[in-house]
This record gives C-alpha cells, sequence and structure tokens, in this order.
C-alpha cells in the first residue's frame, strides 16, 4: 500500500520531468534547491522537504493556480501550503541580493553580440544594457486605487529594469563613458543614450515595415538610421519582459488574497528565478 509520503514524492519527481509545470528544468530545479538550501535557508520540515516546498511555490508562480488547486495536487493543509509558500517566498528574495546585481565587470567588458555586430561595433561598444520600464497587474485596497492607475486604466506595480543581451534583469549604474540604451519616453542624459524624436522620425521597428514596398522599410537619413539600429538593441529589454511574464502566469493576474507587500516580493522573486535559469543554462553551454 503506498502512502501519502510516497505518494507525494513520485508526484514531485514526476513534475520535476515535467518542466511546463514549474517551469524549470530537472537539474535547474535541483541545483536552485541545493543553493537556497546551501546559503539561504531553506530547510525541510516534518512533513515537508525542501523538494516539495519549492514545488509549492514554482507551481503557485506559473500557473497563478489557487492554493485548493496546490492543496489536492501535494496532499497538505491549506495552512501548510501557505506557510510554505511565504518561507520560499522569502527565502528566494533573499538569493535575488545575488542574483539582480551587476557582474564585477559589468563596466569594463563589451558584449559579444555588440562586438561581433557591425551594426552595433564600434558605434554601441559603450552600452551595458537597456533600461524600460513594464507594468504588473496588482491588488490594493479601494481607497488606495488611485495612486496605482496606469496609463491603461488598471491598477498595475510600475517596474524599471535594466537588461542585457542574455535577457537577465539587472540594473547597475553606469560609469565614466559607458552609457544604457533607453527609449523616447527617456531625456537623453549622461549615462543615458535615447533616440532622436520627432513626428516625422520613426523608432520603433515595428514603424519601418508600414510601407507597401521594401524600399520604404529603409531608414531614411541618419537620424532614422540611428534610431532603426538603436531600436532592435534596445529591443532586448522588451522581448526579456515578453519572456519573464509569459513564464510566471501569476503576474498575469495576482491573487486578492495577497497584500501588496507579498505582490512585490512575488515580482522580485519572480525576476531572481528568472535570472538564475539563465545563468544556469549558460554555464552549461
Amino acid at each position: 500500500m503506498i502512502g501519502p509520503d510516497t505518494q507525494r514524492n513520485a508526484d514531485l519527481q514526476a513534475t520535476n520531468h515535467r518542466p511546463s509545470t514549474i517551469r524549470l528544468q530537472v537539474l535547474v530545479f535541483s541545483m536552485l534547491c541545493r543553493d537556497l538550501v546551501a546559503h539561504y535557508g531553506l530547510k525541510k520540515s516534518r512533513r515537508v522537504s525542501t523538494e516539495e516546498s519549492l514545488g509549492i511555490f514554482l507551481l503557485y508562480l506559473a500557473h497563478g493556480c489557487g492554493n485548493r488547486l496546490v492543496q489536492e495536487f501535494f496532499n497538505h493543509s491549506r495552512e501548510t501550503i501557505h506557510r510554505h509558500f511565504h518561507k520560499v517566498l522569502d527565502v528566494v528574495v533573499n538569493l535575488s541580493k545575488d542574483i539582480i546585481k551587476p557582474n564585477a565587470n559589468y563596466n569594463e567588458t563589451i558584449s559579444e553580440y555588440i562586438l561581433n555586430n557591425p551594426w552595433y561595433y564600434p558605434f554601441y561598444k559603450n552600452c551595458i544594457g537597456a533600461i524600460d520600464g513594464t507594468h504588473v497587474k496588482t491588488s490594493v485596497p479601494q481607497r488606495d486605487q488611485i495612486k496605482y492607475i496606469g496609463r491603461k486604466n488598471c491598477v498595475t506595480q510600475n517596474i524599471m529594469a535594466a537588461s542585457r543581451r542574455r535577457c537577465e534583469v539587472k540594473f547597475p549604474l553606469p560609469a565614466d563613458d559607458k552609457f544604457y540604451l533607453v527609449d523616447v519616453g527617456y531625456p537623453n542624459t549622461k549615462g543615458y543614450l535615447a533616440p532622436y524624436k520627432g513626428s516625422n522620425t520613426r523608432y520603433h521597428i515595428p514603424d519601418f515595415r508600414r510601407g507597401q514596398t521594401r524600399a520604404s522599410w529603409e531608414p531614411i537619413g541618419f537620424k532614422e538610421k540611428f534610431n532603426y539600429y538603436h531600436s532592435s538593441l534596445h529591443n532586448v529589454i522588451e522581448r526579456t519582459f515578453g519572456v519573464w511574464k509569459a513564464q510566471w502566469v501569476l503576474l498575469r493576474d495576482v491573487h486578492v488574497n495577497f497584500n501588496f507587500e507579498t505582490q512585490v516580493k512575488l515580482v522580485l522573486a519572480s525576476m531572481t528565478i528568472h535570472n538564475y535559469i539563465r545563468m544556469v543554462m549558460q554555464h552549461f553551454k
């Protein structure tokens, strides 16, 4: 006869072999669990292993499912699921301090993508990344909603992040003659390179694809040519946001039963795991 602990371990093992369930490959899941235990204080309880605690958190994050569904999957009480979800959330937020930070030599190296691309080198050799903002739906008490309403007339968290070519979310400050690429909504200042602006000057890549002929797609003049290359390089941050949001369904519609502090932590934790996945996969390439 199979006991409940044996069944839960079998379910978790099956989950680890279906990366789409928790969005992590088996290797990445194992390494993340090991690092959280060794360096960030994740501990098992009498009935719940560290692997199961992490699985509970990732299932929530990956599918935006409610507590009841997670209870059924892991065969634990509501209180146990709630406790282990928040325990892992706090541990991953602690991990973020070591994951969402600049590399030691970020102001000294040139991105290989820029270095090996004649479109960008040597013009963008001092570019250390791209900055942009995005919105994540949030839930706050009605009395506080007015200060969280975005331009699309819904309640959101306004997130600003920086990304490099590998789609990692980081935000160090530029030094010396280094700079970030920013879009038309930002001023052109030292350390932050914006495109040329003007009603007759195209910037976004789709703007160059609206003509009827291929000739009409070509940039006109040096300003549009600069903008075209600028936009194509800056687009890395928009792709990063797209991958990040697609990966973690909970970000699309945060549950009303999470307070605002928890919702902020969820954004930080999901970005941390996003970066961790890419760091591990880059290491094993």
